[in-house]
Parts: structure tokens; C-alpha cells; sequence
């Protein structure tokens, strides 16, 4: 694809004279070769630039004054992060997952009562149970399993080896990735002394659309009513949500967070990697909580909270400070 219609793509400016070349990939500084373009991401990128092979580097107005080799064309944008995003979607598509052809595969196991709306690929292995609906255009990869009464909406893109389990709904344009569980059983036990008795959980799960699953990511049922995740929401890989949770739109879920019954998340939050949220948590619009946090009760909208347990991150901070002290003054006082 020649430069220039790939600066036309991001309504970007091209300094220098190659604006004709020919780009066939995407790569970073150190790794482009001289058919690729790369992306300058500010002063510790720079001994990278001065290296780089690439044909062509993408950089903002503000850092785009760092480059100054007049055999690299730079190209500049507003913002580098949506360059990026439309390069990777527009320029550079990502092959659709899973199966390629529309229809059921001769392979597949699907129910007669079940509905394969027009257009949707059923791959390899697929069981498909009674009362079960796939949506226009949606693209089941090999090996998933679709129980009874589930209903997927159209455009959907479901990994290999899902499993979406009875009664569960999944809006339009949701992406769900290999190895997630979509529908288990929440951990739900009575105990006595004779022991734990599971309580039987009779609830579903209800994902809106537009919502990214990562891999091997589990979203328990509710024992009554629904576990909801809105509109826009984006988890990563890992990350575990138990029975009754309820998250907001467009929130972020990092990488093995885990979030324990009826937490409440608003819209817009944060939850970092390897956070843990005890049950009955109100997480408020717009908070975030950070990297490992544990958190044991509410967290008020647009806070940040870090540490166990989970402070406002600058009290947080202040007491790792106070440690910090203490323990060099100990240090210090020792014969």
C-alpha cells in the first residue's frame, strides 16, 4: 500500500519525499525493515529512530520535531494511540477468527430447535443445544458449546473453545475470546456441620453489546436474577467475576483481577491487574482501582485507590514513604 493513502487514512501529514513508497507492515523502531512503517513514541525512542531501517515513522506534531533524518518520511498525526488503532483496523485488517465460511460445518453438532441465523459460521466440533439462537454474521470458532436457550446477537466473534452455558445472553458485536466460561455456577455454599451445600444457582449472565472477553476469562451466573456486564466493557484475559456482579459500561477489567459476588461496578472504572474486590462492593463511576489493590468496601466515583487495604492512592503512598523512613532510620541506629 503506497504511504500516501495511508496518511490520507489518518488525516496525517507527510514530511519528506517518499510519500510514493510502498509499505507492507507495521513494526516497532528496532525491529522495521525498509518496506515497513513504525511509530515514535517520544525521547526514549530516539536512539531507536536513529537506527531504524523503516521506510516512513509515524509521530505526533509535538515529537515529531525529534526527527530529523532525511532519509526516514515522517508522518504526522494528532494522536498516536488512534493512528495506531486505525492502521491495525483499516489499513492492516485482522484476519476473522475461527471458521472463514458462513453456514454449520459438517462437523458441528447443532439442535433442530436451534437457530443459525443467516450468514453465521458454526465451526468444528460446535454443540449447539435446543432453544439456542446465533445471530447474523456471528462466527463461532471450533469447539465452542452453546446451551439451551442461550441467545447470541448478530456480528459476534467467539474464539475457539467457548463455552456459553444455558439461558446465558450475549448482546451484538461482543468478542470472546479462546478458553473463556461464560455461565458456571456461582460459588455458593451453605455450611453446617455436616458440611457445605452447594446452593443451587438459578440466575444468568447478561454481556451488552460491544463488550471484548479475553482469553480463559470465567463469568459466573447468579444465583437469582443476572450477572450483568454493559455496554462497551473491555476484560482482559484471567479475570474472574463471580455471581451477581454488576458492571457498568465501558469499564476496563486488567488481567487476573477477580471480583467477588454482588460487587457493583460503575461506568467507566478501572480495575487494574491483579486487583480483588470482596463481595458487596460499590465501586463508584469513573474509579480506578490500581495494580493488586484489595479492596474491602466501597470505593467512591473518581477515586483511586491503591494497596491492601485499598487507600486513596496518595495515602497509599505516603505510608510506603512513612515505612520507608522508619525502617532506614532503624537501619541506621543498628551497631
Amino acid at each position: 500500500m503506497k504511504l500516501a493513502r495511508i496518511a490520507a487514512a489518518l488525516q496525517a501529514e507527510v514530511r519528506g519525499t517518499s510519500s510514493d513508497a510502498d509499505i507492507t507492515g507495521i513494526a516497532r523502531l528496532e525491529d522495521a525493515g525498509p518496506a515497513d512503517l513504525s511509530l515514535y513514541t517520544g525521547r526514549r525512542s530516539l536512539a531507536a529512530f536513529r537506527t531504524t531501517r523503516a521506510a516512513a515513522v509515524c509521530a505526533t506534531t509535538e515529537t515529531a520535531a525529534d526527527l530529523d533524518r532525511p532519509d526516514v518520511t515522517v508522518v504526522v498525526v494528532r494522536d498516536l494511540r488512534r493512528a495506531l488503532r486505525t492502521l491495525l483496523e483499516e489499513v492492516f485488517p485482522v484476519r476473522a477468527p475461527a471458521t472463514a465460511d458462513p453456514g454449520v460445518s459438517a462437523l458441528a453438532s447443532v439442535a433442530d430447535s436451534a437457530t443459525v441465523s443467516p450468514g453465521a459460521s458454526v465451526g468444528e466440533y460446535c454443540v449447539v443445544r435446543p432453544g439456542a439462537f446465533i445471530g447474523a454474521r456471528t462466527v463461532l470458532g471450533p469447539g465452542c458449546y452453546v446451551g439451551h436457550g442461550t441467545r447470541i446477537g448478530e456480528d459476534c466473534r467467539i474464539g475457539p473453545r467457548v463455552t456459553i452455558l444455558d439461558g446465558m445472553r450475549i448482546g451484538d458485536r461482543v468478542v470472546i475470546h479462546a478458553g473463556t466460561v461464560i455461565g458456571a455456577d456461582g460459588f455458593g455454599y451453605q455450611s453446617d456441620a455436616q458440611g457445605h451445600h452447594h446452593i443451587p444457582q438459578a440466575g444468568t449472565v447478561d454481556i451488552g453489546d460491544d463488550v471484548d472477553i479475553g482469553a480463559n476469562v470465567t463469568i459466573d451466573r447468579a444465583t437469582l436474577g443476572r450477572t450483568v456486564i454493559g455496554r462497551g466493557t473491555k476484560i482482559d484475559n484471567l479475570v474472574h467475576i463471580a455471581h451477581n456482579v454488576t458492571i457498568g459500561e465501558h469499564c476496563i477489567i486488567v488481567a487476573q483481577a477477580g471480583l467477588a459476588g454482588s460487587v457493583s461496578v460503575g461506568a467507566r472504572a478501572v480495575i487494574a491487574g491483579q486487583a480483588g474486590i470482596s463481595d458487596h462492593s460499590v465501586i463508584g463511576d469513573g474509579a480506578v482501582v490500581a495494580a493488586q489493590a484489595g479492596v474491602i468496601g466501597d470505593v467512591p466515583p473518581g477515586t483511586v485507590v491503591s494497596g491492601f487495604p485499598a487507600r486513596p492512592h496518595r495515602l497509599t503512598m505516603r505510608i510506603h514513604a512513612m515505612l520507608e523512613r522508619m525502617l532506614r532510620q532503624r537501619r541506621s541506629e543498628r551497631p
